[in-house]
């Protein structure tokens, strides 16, 4: 179901192995169509989850919360975005203020992002990823690594992109 400006405001889930229906995602948007509230329900019709976003005067998503069916907070994102518009920081918190994790953004001149480097709430890295990009801003390449020890392990993989005429 969309409104008249083509924001989707009800998407049906189901279950990719047997398509039984597993619920619902409710969607409500501000003046600016960004999606301030995300609600998910169960197939049984009771909630399950919400969303609540914060945007900035430039549609940036910069805060994120997530609260169980009884309105109890359950994590909190914030964003960080530099003059672009591009995301630099993304920093997520438990429900009791503590931070989880943090992802660093770093971006070439395209304004594509190069990097994403995740750090733990003690500030060690945990992973990174490097992407590689083709003449049309399309990635062809994204090499992960997750820190173990002071040894990283990457995983690579390639994208191919055929033009359609």
């Amino acid at each position: 179901v969309y409104d008249a400006k083509g924001n989707c405001l009800v998407q049906k889930e189901y279950d990719y192995i047997d398509g039984d229906f597993d619920g619902k995602v409710t969607y409500v948007y501000d003046a600016y169509a960004n999606c301030i509230k995300e609600s998910r329900y169960y197939s049984s019709g009771g909630l399950w989850s919400t969303m609540i976003r914060k945007f900035d005067s430039k549609g940036n998503c910069i805060e994120e919360c997530e609260y169980d069916s009884d309105g109890k907070l359950n994590r909190r994102n914030t964003s960080t975005y530099d003059f672009s518009g591009n995301g630099i920081e993304y920093n997520s918190y438990d429900s009791d203020g503590n931070l989880e994790y943090k992802i660093i953004g770093s971006y070439d001149s395209n304004g594509n992002c190069i990097e994403q480097t995740w750090f733990s709430s003690n500030g060690e890295p945990i992973g990174k990823n490097i992407l590689s990009y083709d003449s049309s801003g399309n990635v062809v390449e994204l090499k992960s690594y997750r820190y173990k020890g002071r040894v990283t392990v990457p995983k690579e993989k390639h994208y191919a992109y055929i033009a359609l005429a």
